[in-house]
């Protein structure tokens, strides 16, 4: 009988002890407990384009959204054009690609949430159209035809903004730009000339280093004349600061015309001789300073005339100068 109640102790401590040790009781020791649960993760995912209907070589950006961030769960997002991968991302919700055509047609786009044991879920398709330009440019003038120093304007306008194109309004003067517009529908410009010219402007739509032309205007002249002048209109006198000096003294030779010469193609001049001292392009006075190392007499006279002496309107008086 006392060996029955040993067994049955014993068996009721072993029962005892294999229920703590199945249930993580009992000593420290060990790792005990079940492995924490995987880490939450995206479960859709969104794609989107910032453009649908743009032009030639306007760029969009496609942007893949997940529901939550990718980092933790070990999942990745790809955006596809067919087969070929643009862009990949493994954190953040926000997956981006930007995108361009240099020819017009439509594309399709998709972006799959792929998952850490490689299955995957796919976004809708998103298509973007890219459109060929129709540019037209014209090119207009305030004058086209006006006088020396004179201003005008010049007004080149497309008909459309070219402001969300990668192309511009330019302003050429023959091959040499001198404006360019990135936005809106006109550019102006001003342009004048300091002598008697034609110069031939033409307005374009193009990228800015010229490439990609998209649209050219008609060539547009503008010329600038120096106002026409008489020998009767113009009348010059001549002046000496002394006519009697010693040996080394400085004398000032000044010449005046009764008008400017400066919107003509006229100019002051004054001569020892045949040797011109001094030529003036602008306002109604010449002067020079004249000396001499020797004892003598020169004669001096003044002139109206083109800049290489020929087509004289005007002569002064000779002074001489001892």
């Amino acid at each position: 009988m006392k060996k029955r109640q040993i067994a049955t102790t014993l068996i009721s401590f072993l029962f005892l002890a294999g229920f703590m040790i199945s249930c993580g009781g009992g000593g420290g020791g060990g790792d005990g407990g079940s492995p924490p649960p995987p880490a939450p993760g995206p479960t859709s995912i969104r794609l989107s384009a910032s453009s649908t209907d743009v032009l030639v070589g306007t760029s969009v950006t496609l942007t893949a959204i997940t529901d939550q961030d990718l980092g933790p769960s070990g999942s990745s997002v790809i955006i596809f054009e067919g087969s070929t991968q643009l862009t990949s991302c493994r954190s953040g919700t926000q997956c981006t690609a930007s995108v361009s055509s240099t020819t017009a047609g439509r594309r399709d786009f998709f972006a799959r949430l792929i998952f850490s044991g490689g299955s995957f879920f796919p976004s809708s398709t998103v298509s973007v159209t890219w459109n060929a330009a129709s540019f037209t440019v014209s090119l207009s003038t305030s004058s086209t035809s006006t006088s020396v120093g004179t201003s005008v304007t010049l007004t080149a306008t497309a008909n459309q903004d070219v402001g969300s194109t990668p192309f511009f309004i330019r302003i050429l003067d023959g091959t040499t730009e001198i404006a360019s517009c990135g936005s809106g529908t006109r550019c102006v410009q001003s342009v004048t000339s300091s002598i008697s010219t034609t110069r031939t402007f033409v307005a374009k739509v193009a990228r800015n280093d010229g490439s990609d032309v998209q649209a050219t205007s008609s060539n547009l002249s503008v010329t600038w004349s120096a106002p026409t002048a008489t020998s009767s209109s113009f009348t010059i006198t001549f002046s000496a600061s002394a006519t009697i000096v010693t040996v080394g003294t400085t004398v000032t030779l000044t010449a005046t015309t009764n008008q400017s010469v400066g919107p003509t193609q006229f100019f002051i001049q004054i001569f020892e001789g045949s040797n011109r001292l001094n030529t003036c392009g602008s306002g109604t006075e010449c002067s020079t300073a004249v000396t001499e190392t020797t004892a003598v007499t020169k004669s001096y006279v003044a002139k109206v005339a083109r800049s290489d002496g020929t087509d004289v309107q005007a002569t002064s008086n000779t002074i001489s100068v001892t």
